[in-house]
């Protein structure tokens, strides 16, 4: 009797626990799905005009030039644009919160497209250099890690089921809008040349 006396308390304080785990993981597991989900939406979003953008002629030398680099250099060089974008991403979040929200939004906006835009196409062409650095390639894991965790917790629950259709309806008529636009472009620059 004094055994299960014993054990009733140490199980509502698991289920205590529990809860209390829960609900302070809820608000940060949205934080993180929300960042993954915009970050992958501009990534799908931005791709044919990264695509287009990586044929040009600076472009072209500058990702030889990348390519020539050393791990350590090419490490520099992913984290200067890295460096000088973030906190201009912290202060759009700052100018929303006094009351700025356009101005602040389209900031925010802006600085997250040129962020995916160079810092994506620079992972891209140094990945190989960047994961050969024991300390990066375990962070870079850990990042992946987070962002498979996030997205299995998403993908099980209801609501993904049943906005996830809209979202790629959403997601592919953007892309058709987005590579019209890049072929428009294309050929004006080429009758341009």
């Amino acid at each position: 009797m004094a055994e299960q006396d014993h054990e009733k308390p140490g199980r509502s304080q698991s289920t205590w626990l529990r809860l209390c785990k829960r609900i302070l993981l809820s608000p940060i597991t949205l934080l993180i799905l929300i960042f993954f989900l915009l970050e992958d939406l501009f990534l799908t979003l931005l791709r044919p005009i990264v695509r287009v953008l990586g044929q040009l002629a600076p472009f072209l030398a500058i990702g030889r030039w990348l390519r020539a680099l050393s791990p350590y250099q090419a490490l520099f060089a992913f984290l200067v644009p890295l460096v000088l974008l973030e906190p201009v991403k912290v202060f759009s979040l700052f100018w929303i919160g006094i009351g700025h929200f356009v101005s602040g939004a389209l900031l925010l906006i802006g600085s997250y497209v040129l962020s995916l835009l160079i810092v994506e196409r620079m992972f891209h062409v140094t990945r190989d250099k960047l994961l050969s650095i024991g300390w990066f390639a375990w962070c870079f894991g850990l990042v992946m890690g987070v962002r498979n965790w996030a997205y299995a917790r998403l993908r099980s629950s209801l609501v993904w089921r049943l906005t996830y259709p809209v979202f790629l309806r959403a997601s592919l008529f953007g892309r058709m809008i987005i590579a019209r636009c890049v072929t428009w472009l294309t050929r004006l620059y080429q009758a341009i040349q």
